[in-house]
């Protein structure tokens, strides 16, 4: 049987409102645009095994001579299920930054295994996970 980690990463940048599920084909700007305004939190629910878990741990390398590699996972996202996405812990400041706490960056390539498969138009979304802001707030702020 194989076991599943369930990662939650609820995207602190108060990110946007679709409605209902998102049909692939019938994706526009609009969508995209409604996804990240900042009006809803979303639930992100990743999926890894416990060896591709084992194996987001960078190797090598000191400061930002670390190398991270993709690994296969399911992402569920704005009624949206993708079986098969690429998962990397996100960049090297925000790597390093994270250690030793349990809420990590991520960053999803949902074209790295599957070609071709965009959310929203989208190939890749970072997840930030604001160890850096008390006020969780910042970066919202910023994109206003």
């Amino acid at each position: 049987m194989n076991v599943h980690f369930k990662l939650l990463a609820r995207i602190v940048c108060l990110w946007g409102c679709v409605s209902g599920a998102i049909a692939v084909e019938a994706v526009s700007p609009k969508m995209a645009d409604a996804f990240f305004q900042d009006t809803k939190v979303w639930d992100v629910v990743l999926t890894v095994s416990p060896e591709n878990y084992a194996a987001l741990e960078p190797e090598g390398g000191r400061g930002f001579d670390v190398a991270f590699k993709y690994v296969r996972a399911g992402v569920r996202i704005a009624g949206q299920t993708f079986k098969d996405a690429g998962l990397r812990y996100k960049g090297n400041s925000s790597f390093s930054t994270a250690r030793g706490i349990p809420k990590k960056s991520f960053k999803i390539d949902f074209n790295k295994f599957t070609k071709g498969q965009k959310f929203l138009g989208l190939t890749k979304l970072n997840l930030n996970n604001n160890v850096l802001d008390p006020s969780q707030i910042r970066e919202a702020l910023a994109y206003r």
